[in-house]
């Protein structure tokens, strides 16, 4: 018995159809290039401008539009009021003995990845803003998720030590539990504290944004 075989003609695909195609495949070929970094942690110890080559020295401060150190970035998205660079060793000012930030009055504090990777935030140390505010200070920190959705919340509180350049330690180290993982930004919407040594996990691709940009072609 003989089987004829009729020649079949390829399904035409559209250009939608196309571009789904086409979308899968850089989403694919991203994962595929993208890996987790392991530990990421900014020490605010870089330049404190663009262009600039040097970090910020001892016993001086400047005033910043934004903040940028691997890849990370920090900045003050609701109004004009600067963040503040702190090269550490002045009297009123919190110290540990390296560079840290400090948010000023009236400002609020936001810092995601320039490339929008997801992180999970471990941990930072957190400080009073001067000796002229004496006690303990209590900032609001959210986690949020990509599409802007809430991951977890966290209101921490200092222990209120802070003598300056003295010998006491000004800095406390707060470690985030799972609500803080898989974030795309973190906000503080605290102002008038400081902020050290922030460790970050895992810089992962953002999926959704990925998608998004080849949906978009």
């Amino acid at each position: 018995m003989t089987t004829l075989l009729k020649n079949r003609t390829p399904p035409i695909i559209g250009a939608e159809s196309a571009r789904i195609v086409a979308s899968a495949l850089v989403f694919f070929s991203h994962l595929a290039q993208c890996s987790g970094q392991g530990t990421i942690t900014v020490t605010f110890e870089g330049p404190p401008f663009p262009g600039a080559t040097y970090p910020q020295p001892p016993g001086t401060t400047s005033a910043v539009g934004q903040y940028l150190e691997a890849g990370m970035r920090f900045w003050n998205p609701y109004g004009p009021e600067p963040l503040g660079l702190c090269g550490g060793g002045i009297a009123p000012k919190p110290d540990n003995g390296t560079a840290y930030l400090q948010v000023s009055m009236n400002a609020r504090l936001v810092f995601q990845f320039s490339s929008t990777a997801l992180f999970d935030l471990v941990s930072f140390d957190l400080a009073e803003y001067n000796t002229n505010r004496p006690g303990p200070v209590t900032v609001h920190v959210i986690g949020y998720a990509v599409q802007d959705q809430i991951a977890g919340t966290a209101d921490l509180t200092t222990d209120g030590i802070n003598d300056g350049t003295g010998p006491l330690a000004d800095f406390q180290t707060f470690r985030f539990d799972d609500r803080f993982r898989n974030l795309y930004r973190v906000e503080i919407t605290t102002d008038r504290f400081s902020l050290a040594s922030i460790s970050t996990e895992e810089n992962r691709p953002n999926i959704f944004s990925i998608l998004v940009s080849g949906f978009r072609g």
